[in-house]
Formats: C-alpha cells, sequence, structure tokens
C-alpha cells in the first residue's frame, strides 16, 4: 500500500471518507474502525490504472472472444487480479491447469474462495459481454 501522507481523515464528513488522489492505494483505520479508502482501493478501474500507471504491474487487455479468454488463461498465474470491464475484479489463487476448470479465483463478493474461473468467464460474458477483460500481473 501507498498512503497519501497528506490525506487527513474528517470525522465529521461521513462514516467512510474517500481520497481521490489516484497517486495512492491504501485503506486506513482510526481507533479501529475503517474510516478512510483511497478510489484506487475501491474502484476496478482506478486500481488497474494506478497499478500500471505506477509500473508495479503489466495489465493486458482482451476481448471476450474465445480465443481472447484462452490466450488469458494461458498468461494468468496465482496473485493476478482479473477483471471484468470496469465492474469486478478477482485473484487467482490456484493454477492446476490453464482452462477455466483448472483456475480459482477469491473474490470479496459472495465470499468467493476456491471458485472455478468458469463461473466469472460465465458472469461476465453474461452481465458485461461488451466490455474488455484485464489481466493484472504483479512485478
Amino acid at each position: 500500500m501507498k498512503k497519501h501522507p497528506e490525506f487527513k481523515y474528517n470525522p465529521y464528513a461521513a462514516d467512510l471518507d474517500y481520497d481521490r488522489d489516484n497517486n495512492y492505494w491504501y485503506s486506513d483505520w482510526h481507533n479501529s474502525t475503517l474510516v478512510v479508502l483511497s478510489y484506487t482501493w475501491v474502484q476496478v478501474e482506478n486500481f488497474r490504472n494506478y497499478m500500471k500507471n505506477s509500473r508495479k504491474a503489466d495489465v493486458f487487455t482482451y476481448s471476450q472472444t474465445n480465443a481472447d479468454w484462452k490466450k488469458l488463461m494461458q498468461r494468468a498465474w496465482i496473485g493476478d487480479v482479473v477483471q471484468c470491464g470496469n465492474s469486478h475484479s478477482i485473484l487467482i489463487e490456484y493454477v492446476n491447469s490453464k482452462d477455466e476448470n483448472g483456475i480459482k479465483y477469491a473474490a470479496h463478493s459472495k465470499n468467493a474462495n476456491d471458485r472455478e474461473f468458469s463461473n466469472f468467464k460465465r458472469w461476465c460474458k453474461s452481465e458485461h459481454p461488451n466490455d474488455n477483460i484485464y489481466l493484472i500481473s504483479f512485478k
């Protein structure tokens, strides 16, 4: 994480405050309560752009053709993040084989853990068929 050195939590603003400066990536706690999140922490596109612009990761863009899904799965590895457009991010946690049944992921929504990649692919094609897919591979 890279914490903004000058951003200060305003306890009168709201229960949760957002740092809109896209040069930082962090969450912050005050008296054991989560109170500050950077936009790069909570927004899919901002996270992707931060990782790319800060050169902490390589970002690969794919369309949702079957050929591009296969290319993404060939490149994906444990710890990589895959994003469906600007809607959702998942974390690759297991790679047994380079196909949609051999890759497993975790995600914060619906407590997804050890889910087969085929579930994410099916959801993305159904809910966001025209969006690109992004693979974020950390350096």
